[in-house]
């Protein structure tokens, strides 16, 4: 993971523009917690070295994993460390598992620099999780999908409006999750 990391950050920062904020993306893995650890800490010292500006833990859902991978990465990192967390929309904000959100954030180590959701909502799903996010004091991200079951839902231009809809209300920062396409986010970059 080391060589992978720095090679993707090096080849992300060398076609960035100057104003360009390079991220490194660390998801969920499946794998055992020993190798897990091993393998978060390699990779994110190999985009650290690569250049990356911060980190982003994205997908998260499952409390062992979530807490190793944050506390590991946020120990050793010399750069911002945000989270996300995959939920969905029901009674009340929760993880895909099933989890109470509000819950599931009382797990989170110290030392985040921003929390967001992910993975599966569109923006409007997403902007309903958004005030339990908010409960950590921290700044928000959002990372929707126009296609949250796979099926196309949004045209691009829609989509974007409803990324400038969250950043008005006070995300830091949106991009888009699976099923998001080039010209989703070119659509969103000419709306904001």
């Amino acid at each position: 993971p080391y060589g992978e990391g720095r090679v993707a950050a090096e080849i992300a920062n060398a076609a960035a523009e100057n104003d360009t904020v390079v991220i490194g993306s660390i998801g969920p893995t499946g794998k055992v917690l020993g190798e897990l650890q091993r393998s978060a800490q390699s990779l994110a010292t190999g985009l650290i070295d690569g250049g990356v500006h911060c980190i982003h833990v994205e997908t998260l859902y499952e409390p062992q994993e979530t807490k190793l991978l944050l506390s590991t990465i946020i120990d050793l990192a010399s750069v911002p460390v945000f989270a996300s967390v995959a939920c969905r929309v029901g009674t009340e904000p929760e993880t895909v598992l099933g989890q109470p959100l509000s819950e599931f954030l009382q797990i989170l180590p110290k030392g985040l620099a921003a929390i967001g959701v992910n993975c599966g909502l569109t923006p409007v799903d997403a902007a309903k999780i958004l005030p339990t996010l908010s409960s950590l004091g921290l700044p928000t991200i959002a990372q929707p999908t126009p296609a949250p079951d796979g099926t196309r839902q949004q045209s691009s231009l829609a989509f974007a409006q409803d990324l400038v809809d969250l950043l008005n209300q006070g995300v830091i920062m949106v991009g888009g999750c699976c099923g998001t396409n080039f010209e989703d986010i070119q659509a969103v970059a000419k709306a904001v």
